[in-house]
């Protein structure tokens, strides 16, 4: 035992302040060469002893305590993984062929009513000039009827007085001359009958022309408005394919995502459980210090002998802190052994 402690004292010689150098963070290398310790590391080693009973402890607590500080340090894999992310898929509700089809003749509904609507108007409109031409034709042949008449009869009555005054009334002139008066004026009413129901009978072709006409725009409207319908449906048809295809690229891209984000948790946890049960170098002297608290605490309980016994002899002590504060240690309970 005595070379091992000629050799602690050679080291601590030659090394002590290469070792403060290389062990402690810059933030924590004053405090290291006036020969304190951070007030993070008390804290930790008074919250860790907070269980020993005033500043004596057993054996048994100071493992425990030094249990607790490496809980406090050291990485652990398995609890520092966050769970896998699930993204939110977006949901499409498609609408049916039915359902478009529909929707394909709602929305053309209005322009199908407009357009229906001014066809049978305009047809209307000129059926109705044809009606007004038919019964002007009839109030003409009316009043013409009317004229012709009261001519007639004006010149049979003439006649009549003509031979009455001659003496003529019983006569084969006059017999004949109000026949053929009769005769004339029967001709001439037939006659502006006849010119009437010609005309009226034109207009009725046109009217029956005109209604031909209307059906057959409304069979073109028809045979257009399916075509139209039809170019509507595969509208529609092509935007609920393509936001199909956009749900689905974007669901995809989440599960693509979710697969990457596994593989670098997967990744991270390998990385992690390589270095499982060590301490972030970041915080190795930090975590050195904690220890060093706590087992001065243990040793400061002890009488002088038995302290010197135990830093020069349990190896809990040596294996739980670095060279740097285990030679302080060491320094403090044993030096003037060596």
């Amino acid at each position: 035992m005595a070379s091992y402690a000629e050799y602690l004292k050679k080291v601590i010689k030659e090394n002590e302040e290469k070792l403060k150098a290389a062990e402690k963070p810059a933030d924590a290398e004053t405090s290291v060469k006036t020969g304190s310790v951070s007030s993070a590391a008390k804290e930790k080693a008074a919250v860790s002893s907070s269980s020993a009973t005033g500043n004596i402890m057993t054996e048994e607590q100071l493992s425990a305590e030094l249990g607790k500080i490496d809980d406090m340090y050291k990485i652990s894999a398995a609890g520092s993984l966050p769970d896998p992310v699930k993204y939110e898929r977006l949901e499409y509700d498609a609408p049916t062929d039915e359902e478009i089809a529909h929707n394909a003749a709602s929305s053309l509904e209005d322009y199908r009513l407009s357009e229906i609507s001014g066809i049978e108007k305009d047809a209307a409109d000129r059926i109705q000039d044809k009606e007004n031409e038919k019964i002007s034709a009839a109030m003409r042949a009316e009043e013409t009827a009317a004229e012709t008449t009261a001519r007639y009869d004006e010149a049979i009555d003439d006649f009549r007085n003509d031979v009455l005054k001659r003496g003529l009334a019983r006569s084969s002139v006059a017999v004949n001359g109000s026949e053929e008066l009769q005769s004339g004026k029967a001709q001439a009413l037939t006659d502006i009958s006849g010119a009437a129901a010609k005309e009226i009978s034109e207009l009725d072709g046109e009217i029956s022309a005109l209604e031909r006409d209307k059906q057959k725009a409304l069979s073109d409207f028809n045979i257009a408005y399916a075509a139209k319908l039809t170019e509507k449906i595969a509208e529609l048809t092509a935007e609920r394919e393509e936001k199909q295809a956009e749900v689905l690229k974007y669901n995809n891209s989440l599960a693509e995502k979710e697969r990457e984000d596994e593989l670098a948790l997967i990744k991270l946890y390998d990385s992690l459980s390589s270095e499982d049960g060590t301490v972030p170098d970041d915080k190795l002297a930090e975590f050195y210090e904690a220890k060093y608290n706590v087992i001065r605490t243990y040793l400061s309980g002890l009488d002088p002998d038995t302290a010197s016994r135990e830093i020069r002899n349990n190896p809990l002590l040596r294996n739980s802190v670095s060279d740097f504060f285990y030679y302080r240690l060491y320094n403090e309970f044993a030096g003037e052994s060596l």
